[in-house]
């Protein structure tokens, strides 16, 4: 029975040991956004999110990080979450503004329904 004990004990210290503090990933991701490693640095900034973990400055990184890797959608995503959190986020916004930009929004205009044409 010890025995049993002892191996969960190890494998809880071990699990608690893998699991970074959320400043050191975050300091590590910034440092991978300056160095241009922009799919590192989303690892690392989801990591931080998938623990649970939120702030403005974490999605506008996010957002930053998406945006160079040219996926808009998620920068977006990113900048929306962000939003949430501090509306009046002057840099979120204009960040925002400048993803939105990317996308293409050509709108389509649908004909008239044939019944309609044809009265």
């Amino acid at each position: 029975m010890t025995k049993y004990i002892l191996v969960f004990l190890l494998l809880v210290v071990s699990a608690i040991s893998h699991t970074q503090n959320p400043n050191d990933l975050f300091k590590q991701a910034n440092e991978a956004y300056l160095e241009k490693s922009y799919n590192q640095a989303v690892e690392l900034y989801e990591s931080i999110y998938d623990q649970g973990l939120k702030s403005p400055e974490l999605f506008l990184n996010m957002g930053n990080a998406h945006y160079q890797n040219a996926h808009y959608a998620k920068a977006i995503l990113a900048y929306e979450r962000g939003l949430k959190l501090s509306p009046n986020d002057h840099g979120i916004l204009e960040n925002l503004e400048i993803a939105n930009n990317q996308l293409d929004s050509e709108i389509i205009e649908v004909p008239p329904f044939i019944l309609v044409r044809w009265w």
